[in-house]
């Protein structure tokens, strides 16, 4: 296991943190598009309630420590290193807990080519564990609206994590 410091170094380097490889405008077409209630982004599931963008941008703020001045819209996005790490020491605690009830989880990703070896690692070992790894609405298609008509993608799980995939 890897030490905070070392951590934090890894998370820097690979620019997960700090100066993120995320451009500002990107982050910000995200929770426009979060808001919006776009598949793509809630990867099927139903937030629950209402979010404005303003909303998500308070929220991202609070908990990433990215800018909260909606007029900052473009340059490098600034993810806060040690809001990371206590996010990656609650979330450690969240999956223990639920490896030891053996609680069912969904596990899904907009970032595959980065994130999906990690979190399908992370199902494999909550499936050892004895946890259901969830896998709701496998192959059911999502049509999104684009400036150029209505999309078709489907929903589908790549070793127990949820993605979004374009026709094709």
């Amino acid at each position: 296991m890897l030490s905070t410091g070392a951590l934090r170094a890894h998370l820097l380097a690979a620019r997960l943190a700090g100066p993120v490889a995320t451009s500002r405008e990107a982050s910000l077409r995200s929770y426009r598009l979060f808001a919006a209630r776009d598949p793509r982004v809630t990867l099927g599931l139903d937030p629950g309630r209402g979010w404005e963008e303003r909303d998500l941008l308070r929220l991202m703020a609070d908990r990433c420590g990215v800018s909260d001045d909606p007029a900052h819209v473009s340059g490098p996005d600034v993810i806060d290193p040690e809001r990371t790490l206590a996010g990656l020491d609650a979330f450690a605690e969240r999956l223990a807990h639920a490896a030891v009830r053996r609680a069912p989880l969904l596990f899904g990703t907009g970032h595959p080519h980065r994130l999906l070896g990690f979190y399908a690692a992370l199902a494999d070992a909550m499936s050892a564990a004895g946890c259901c790894v969830l896998t709701p609405a496998q192959g059911r298609c999502i049509d999104i609206t684009t400036r150029f008509g209505v999309r078709t993608c489907s929903l589908d799980y790549v070793r127990g994590v949820a993605m979004v995939r374009e026709p094709g």
